[in-house]
């Protein structure tokens, strides 16, 4: 019978947030295809926001449980306590163990229950600490601007340089190339939505948890520059500046913000409450790779030493395919 771990409750957890993306990327690009008229843009884009908003919010609803089922199991590995359930009002219970957290996990990812070998560890309950509300009017005005500037903006950006060539043969092949990529774009926009109501949660912790001292990247097999460069930081641990209210609608501009996700960004944060706790091996050697590459540089220059070393990286991985 194996134990329940980080290394094994983090990786369910990515791949199980990455499903969440997908979903939703499905569902904003099927809906695009079926709504958006080119010709007739404004009233189309709002049938295609109507369409889509429910499904943002329910898989953003999603990533959120999935999240909070995630840090009681991690906390709990830590330190020995953890959280009271998420959006629970509150049952009295003062513990709990660590197979019905694992139980928990399993209902969020959908996945079978399953026995671990320290399933019976009974885990305190620290009912003075607690979540991040949900900022929902925020979270929703987030998704509007991503969706539109990604999708219905693209299109009309890109269709205006087409107004001195409407009498061309290929005008409306042009104009459909258009619609697709912004589609695309717009579904990868859906991906990254729906994963911030998780990546939300983590980060907010450091306003109500007060045992939490942290945030670690975990990145995908096949990280872009920015990713990996974040992921390298290794654990980023809490200040008295990232402890301070940022609200979930704040924009994601600085190349060192370790809370910056870009589309189709299949990172996730993970929470750390230890110095000693475990950190992804990937990112252990992302923090080697980033000393070695960048010696002797700063600011700019190492990150652009660093961008054309992650670049070549991902090409040679996708020439060996």
């Amino acid at each position: 019978m194996r134990r329940l771990d980080e290394a094994g409750a983090t990786e369910r957890y990515r791949q199980g947030q990455v499903r969440i993306g997908a979903r939703l990327a499905a569902r904003v690009l099927s809906s695009w295809r079926r709504n958006i008229r080119p010709t007739d843009l404004d009233a189309s884009s709002a049938e295609w926001l109507d369409d889509v908003m429910p499904a943002v919010r329910e898989e953003r609803r999603r990533s959120r449980r999935l999240s909070g089922a995630y840090v009681r199991i991690i906390r709990a590995l830590s330190i020995g306590s953890t959280l009271p359930p998420l959006d629970a009002d509150g049952d009295g219970l003062s513990s709990t163990t660590l197979g019905d957290l694992a139980d928990d996990f399993a209902d969020e990812l959908n996945e079978r229950r399953e026995r671990f070998s320290n399933s019976n560890v009974r885990v305190a309950i620290d009912s003075d600490d607690g979540w991040p509300d949900e900022d929902t009017e925020s979270e929703d005005r987030r998704a509007t601007v991503s969706l539109m500037v990604n999708g219905p903006v693209r299109v009309r950006r890109n269709a205006d340089a087409l107004r001195g060539r409407l009498d061309d043969a290929d005008f409306l092949d042009e104009l459909s190339r258009i619609t697709i990529e912004a589609g695309e774009s717009a579904a990868g926009a859906g991906d990254r939505e729906a994963l911030m109501g998780g990546r939300d949660l983590i980060h907010g912790l450091a306003e109500t948890d007060s045992k939490i001292i942290g945030w670690a990247r975990v990145p995908d097999a096949d990280p872009c520059w920015l990713c990996s460069m974040l992921a390298s930081r290794g654990a980023v641990y809490r200040t008295k500046g990232t402890a301070t209210a940022r609200g979930t609608g704040r924009r994601h501009v600085d190349a060192e913000d370790p809370e910056q996700y870009h589309t189709n960004c299949q990172c996730v944060p993970i929470p750390i409450y230890s110095r000693a706790d475990w950190i992804p091996p990937e990112s252990k050697q992302y923090q080697a790779d980033w000393l070695r590459v960048t010696r002797g540089l700063g600011g700019a220059e190492a990150r652009a030493a660093w961008r054309q070393y992650i670049n070549a990286q991902r090409r040679e991985r996708r020439a060996t395919q």
